[in-house]
């Protein structure tokens, strides 16, 4: 963890000019009109004690979350990213603040949240359609075999159904990882580098089938991209981190009114 940690925090001062760290911030958003909050943010900050350093990798971040948005939450390394999405899937916790899950579940607020892996190691002997029955059992997922068919032909695996899935290509178990973050139809879905190592027609693909699913099934993205395209494709919102603190936050509709284009923005402040 230390090790982790302390390669963010050298990557964070070293890897980011005094320009972007001096730039404005811009808190301009405004969230869909008759929509109901997801999760909220409030003055949560976390620390990471090493060697009897402190590092502090969220410092009273603010904001929510709202149904019917796509996210793009960014920003360079060691600005916070992975430390706010290990908060919302509660694998860690603040050290000060609060985060509140506003939506209904049965049981756990876990439930509803999917996760796109980069990297998986699946069991040996397990195939692609072992893996995908144990999704649906676990969540008691309820999916007709023809929905099963056609999220699996989307994404190109009907072909590798009986093969191992520890023998998947890279790209096919990227694909593979996204499927298995939205089969359960959660509340929200992060996905980490969407289209990353997938082929461009693959990709659009991909990019495509994903927006539509989650359209229809009412799933909310957060995106953790680098991909102009992506974001631009995909998201409604833009959130940039900055140490640990919101440095941008507004709807992509109004990136013109701070800058040329998400490029220009993005290098601004990433």
């Amino acid at each position: 963890m230390s090790k982790v940690r302390d390669e963010y925090k050298f990557d964070m001062f070293l890897g980011m000019s005094k320009d972007k760290k001096d730039a404005p911030f811009i808190i301009d958003y405004e969230p869909p009109k008759g929509e109901g909050k997801l999760i909220e943010f409030k003055n949560v900050k976390k620390v990471f004690n090493s060697n009897k350093n402190k590092f502090v990798a969220l410092d009273d971040l603010s904001f929510t979350l709202y149904n019917n948005e796509n996210v793009a939450l960014l920003g360079a390394n060691g600005a916070g990213k992975t430390t706010t999405v290990e908060m919302i899937i509660g694998l860690n916790t603040p050290t000060d603040g609060e985060i509140l899950y506003l939506y209904d579940y049965d049981f756990n607020f876990q439930e509803e949240i999917g996760i796109q892996f980069q990297d998986s190691s699946y069991p040996i002997g397990l195939n692609v359609c072992n893996i995908i029955d144990f999704m649906i059992d676990v969540y008691n997922i309820d999916i007709t075999k023809d929905e099963i068919i056609s999220v699996v032909t989307a994404f190109g695996l009907h072909e590798y159904l009986k093969k191992p899935a520890k023998s998947l290509s890279g790209g096919q178990q990227q694909r593979f990882n996204i499927l298995l973050a939205l089969l359960h139809k959660p509340k929200i879905v992060f996905l980490d580098e969407l289209s990353t190592g997938l082929d461009i027609h693959i990709k659009n693909e991909i990019r495509v089938f994903v927006k539509n699913y989650c359209e229809k099934f009412k799933i909310n993205i957060i995106l953790v991209s680098h991909d102009i395209e992506e974001i631009e494709n995909i998201t409604d919102r833009i959130m940039i981190l900055q140490n640990g603190k919101l440095k941008v936050d507004i709807n992509k509709s109004k990136v013109k009114k701070y800058a040329k284009s998400l490029n220009d923005l993005f290098n601004k402040y990433i």
